[in-house]
């Protein structure tokens, strides 16, 4: 009979006061480059604040095993925390909205292939992930500038409003999302809907389908692949 693998030991206080120290200095540089990122009026120490909830989280749940090093995984666990705490704000200009979007994306396809790449063994299939990785992120990031027409645009200053152009533009790059978004498959397509046209969380979008957050990040990169190639067709 086969026997499931024990689980694996609950890091100890003193391992994970190590990690907490060893990743510290990760939250200050993190907190400066998502206040550029999303060019917010965010005071400094609430981003460092909403960071050390993830370098807690990172620390606690670190698996020396999968071949990640603990600063890479806590970068991960830092900026996501830090893009919660954002979203949870409320009342973001659309510019605003727009570039926490965008980032957030990012850091699940960065997630992603942190978790991938520490399974890959084979150099060519390192590589061919790599390639996939560099796809999904810059469809993540374009999806990530698209909304729909109701999405939160309260708080925008007269400076922050896009010009003429630049809704053209916008327009232009949303029709586009929306017929490649069309030639998904139906469970890709729903979760990419719901994710970023109806503004739901990838957990809550997952859930959606009966699916859990993890699956929802694979299911999130599979139909971020395949979106790719869509937008390519949908452009032409």
């Amino acid at each position: 009979m086969l026997q499931s693998a024990p689980p694996k030991p609950s890091p100890t206080q003193a391992e994970i006061e190590t990690r907490v120290r060893d990743g510290y200095s990760l939250l200050g540089p993190l907190a400066t480059l998502i206040r550029k990122q999303i060019s917010m009026n965010l005071a400094h120490d609430e981003l460092v604040g909403f960071g050390h909830e993830g370098l807690m989280s990172a620390a606690r749940s670190f698996d020396p095993t999968r071949g990640v090093p603990f600063r890479a995984w806590a970068t991960f666990r830092i900026r996501g925390a830090m893009l919660d705490g954002v979203r949870s704000l409320g009342r973001l200009s659309r510019r605003a909205h727009e570039r926490l979007r965008s980032a957030n994306s990012a850091y699940e396809v960065a997630t992603g292939f942190c978790r991938d790449q520490a399974s890959a063994t084979d150099p060519t299939a390192a590589n061919a992930q790599l390639g996939s990785y560099l796809a999904s992120m810059a469809t993540a990031l374009t999806m990530g500038l698209v909304q729909s027409d109701t999405a939160n645009a309260s708080g925008e200053s007269t400076d922050e409003r896009p010009s003429p152009e630049e809704l053209i533009a916008h327009r232009q790059l949303s029709d586009i999302a929306k017929r490649a978004v069309s030639m998904l498959p139906d469970s890709e397509r729903t979760l990419i809907e719901k994710y970023y046209f109806e503004d739901r969380t990838l957990e809550e979008a997952a859930a959606s389908l009966g699916l859990s957050k993890s699956w929802g990040s694979r299911l999130h990169a599979r139909a971020l692949n395949l979106l790719a190639d869509a937008m390519r067709k949908a452009s032409g």
